[in-house]
């Protein structure tokens, strides 16, 4: 059933909140993204997400599941700093851990950077974002966190330009997440020529989150200023960066 239902699967994921370890419960655009990359798969997505909406969680569970029940793939997690991405892998590797144990499976290698399950052969990497690390590489699944901060590392361009022909013609699945930051950045410019180069976008707001409402919005712009809201929390492109 885990493998055919993802999202009786994410149930099963233990997610660490303010309240301590607690079983995944999917916010609706969560589980519409989890159901979308499952049973419609398009292999390019674009997130561009809120703060604090779960995107990271989210598209962890998937990269978990997918590792799980497929066989002989290897999925990579890239991220503007080696130490941001090892810290999802880091989460990744305790939903694992906290799995029932009927659902574990052997691993042949777990390590801050790369989990890999011993009978299906598929594994999860981790690394910062640079064409050196997958140069070569057959990957299956790429996922680039917070891609467009990457632009502020000066990679994301060199790795777009060398990269994504690659990956096009191996018919590599892409999901790029993150919060805006800006128009001088890949991910804003994938943004704009989508749908048109193959990209389905995924937009998350402040007003997609349970409990928000009109006064938690007075609250963010008051405690945050209007031009920080517009663009963290409401997803609109501002014309400069803000921090």
């Amino acid at each position: 059933r885990c493998r055919n239902d993802i999202l009786y699967f994410a149930k099963k994921c233990m997610i660490l909140t303010a309240e301590g370890l607690k079983p995944f419960e999917p916010y609706p655009w969560q589980a519409r993204l989890m159901k979308m990359l499952t049973t419609t798969p398009n292999r390019r997505d674009l997130v561009m997400a809120a703060r604090q909406t779960g995107k990271t969680t989210v598209v962890a569970v998937f990269f978990l599941w997918y590792a799980m029940f497929h066989h002989d793939k290897n999925l990579w997690i890239f991220s503007r700093k080696d130490i941001a991405a090892k810290e999802i892998m880091q989460r990744i590797r305790e939903m694992y851990a906290n799995l029932p144990k009927h659902l574990r499976f052997e691993t042949k290698h777990n390590s801050k950077s790369c989990i890999e399950f011993r009978d299906n052969h598929c594994k999860i990497c981790a690394s910062a974002l640079s064409d050196v690390y997958v140069v070569g590489r057959s990957l299956d699944y790429i996922w680039i966190d917070e891609a467009a901060f990457c632009h502020d590392c000066g990679m994301d361009t060199k790795f777009m330009a060398s990269m994504f022909p690659v990956f096009s013609a191996t018919n590599t699945g892409m999901i790029l997440a993150s919060t805006p930051h800006g128009r001088e950045n890949e991910f804003y410019q994938l943004w704009l020529k989508s749908p048109g180069n193959g990209f389905r976008r995924t937009k998350v707001t402040w007003g997609d989150i349970p409990g928000r409402d009109e006064e938690w919005k007075k609250k963010a712009i008051r405690d945050y200023g209007k031009s920080f809201f517009d663009q963290e929390f409401d997803c609109k492109i501002v014309t400069t960066k803000l921090f």
